[in-house]
């Protein structure tokens, strides 16, 4: 099957996907922790996203990683 730029590509066959494994996990820690009410809603909510981009310098040559 061919496929053209900016077509999906599934990585995993796995139908649980990473963010919903984080929940899951995040959830299930939550049940150890004695937060006060609506604090881990607050928390898993999703609300901002970061990128950081660093340098490696290998074999003589700068690489930059996101």
């Amino acid at each position: 099957m061919a496929m053209g730029p900016g077509a999906a590509v599934q990585l995993h066959s796995s139908p649980t996907s990473f963010l919903h494994s984080v929940d899951q996990n995040f959830r299930h820690a939550m049940e150890f922790l004695d937060l006060p009410e609506g604090l881990a809603e607050r928390i898993i909510q999703c609300n901002s996203t970061y990128t950081v981009r660093f340098g490696v310098r290998l074999r003589g040559r700068m690489y930059s990683f996101v």
